[in-house]
């Protein structure tokens, strides 16, 4: 299907594509309005049509109202913006397109002046962010909550975020990638890397909400305090097809920690993170009682989960997931119930390539056809069906990998080039 250009005024119905790109089925949304932005437009003489497109991305969002489409071209857009409160669209052109380059090719840029992306006008979900590379924020105030969310900030708002990339970004407190507190936010494919947070949440800072986490990638951040990766604070919810690995922090929690946090989590790959306190997979704190399903924790230090001391109420469920160590490797130091189910085990999962960051499965993992069925999402991270192959058992982990034959893996693009084998 073929979209015809869309000058400003054009009023539409939502029209919902469904096309196929890299491997996965994207939506595509186009709403009533649709203002266009470039990097060789005005917000001076533009219109904000096709043809005479704004400059920047908040001359866009001054101009829409409820409905509207903020539709930006490619290019490297320095500037810090806020929705207001708005219920619009803000996407690249990979929301018109379904084409995932166009993710790395449009970039919000926050110069290091502020969080690159602000929600805190009570956005619902209709509100939605698609499309971008989200980099060079820095979270930096005098008052609670400017001094969090490097990346993005989302304060009592519930917007809906989705193919992103959030990259490079900073806070001098909480949450270098994403801080979102009193929100339900749904976030999707999504990559968060190579953040930092002064205190906790290197990656991501979620407090006080119910998550719902699908299809993210949370790499190579960094928290001077708790919480490299994720930090949980009395916050609840799904997390789904995710990978949590290569965080390194100073305090709590290397991969996530988790304070008066019961979030469930549903193929899960956390490998590989590292912290100078205590659990570098999993640190499980004040009342929290998370629990894993179809999920591998693997190679992180110096445990792999570990139970506070400092507060009591804490409980972890595992079922069908590899977890080194087994059962008797993680450290409840007297706390806990641990519910240990059925289908787990301690057997090395067998990744492709650890060092070069390649989670998939390799052929004759252990972890293949391990998982429970009736707990599986019904595609995995990449969008590839689960179980693989059909009416089997689903595999453990972000990826799901057909035991009857190699197929072609490709490295992720966010980490290093693009570069595929066959393992």
């Amino acid at each position: 299907m073929k979209l015809t250009t869309l000058l400003r005024g054009t009023v539409i119905l939502m029209i919902i594509l469904f096309i196929k790109a890299e491997t996965q089925t994207r939506a595509v949304w186009v709403q009533a309005n649709t203002w266009h932005v470039a990097t060789d437009g005005s917000d001076v003489t533009g219109d904000g049509s096709e043809v005479n497109p704004f400059a920047t991305i908040q001359h866009g969002i001054d101009m829409s109202t409820d409905g509207d489409t903020v539709l930006v071209h490619p290019g490297v857009y320095k500037e810090n913006i806020n929705f207001l409160g708005k219920t619009i669209i803000v996407g690249s052109l990979f929301v018109t397109t379904g084409d995932a380059d166009f993710i790395l090719q449009t970039v919000i840029d926050g110069n290091r002046d502020d969080h690159v992306v602000t929600f805190e006008n009570g956005e619902a979900a209709t509100a939605r962010l698609s499309g971008f590379t989200i980099a060079n924020g820095y979270a930096l105030g005098a008052t609670y909550p400017e001094y969090n969310g490097g990346g993005i900030l989302c304060h009592y708002s519930s917007p809906t975020l989705t193919h992103l990339k959030v990259i490079g970004n900073e806070s001098d407190n909480e949450g270098g990638g994403l801080y979102l507190a009193h929100c339900s936010s749904v976030i999707q494919d999504v990559v968060v890397t190579n953040n930092l947070a002064g205190s906790g949440g290197g990656g991501i800072r979620y407090s006080y909400g119910s998550v719902s986490l699908d299809k993210v990638i949370v790499v190579h951040n960094a928290a001077r305090g708790a919480a490299a990766g994720i930090h949980f604070y009395h916050a609840d919810g799904t997390v789904t097809n995710a990978v949590i690995a290569d965080n390194s922090g100073g305090g709590k929690g290397g991969g996530m920690h988790f304070d008066g946090s019961s979030p469930v989590f549903v193929n899960v790959t956390i490998v590989g993170n590292r912290t100078g306190g205590n659990g570098g997979g999993l640190n499980v704190s004040y009342m929290s009682q998370p629990t894993l399903v179809n999920s591998i924790v693997w190679g992180n230090s110096p445990e792999q989960i570990y139970f506070d001391t400092d507060w009591p109420g804490e409980a972890l469920t595992v079922e069908y997931s590899d977890v080194q160590g087994g059962e008797a490797g993680i450290v409840t130091n007297g706390q806990g119930p641990v519910y240990w189910g059925d289908g787990n085990m301690d057997a090395s999962p067998r990744f492709v390539n650890v060092f070069l960051g390649d989670y998939h499965l390799a052929n004759g993992s252990p972890c293949i056809n391990a998982g429970d069925a009736a707990a599986a999402p019904v595609t995995d991270i990449e969008g590839n069906p689960r179980p693989s192959p059909a009416r089997s058992n689903p595999d453990l982990g972000a990826y799901e990998n057909s035991s009857r034959s190699p197929r072609v893996r490709c490295y992720p693009d966010f980490i290093r080039p693009k570069r595929c084998r066959i393992p």
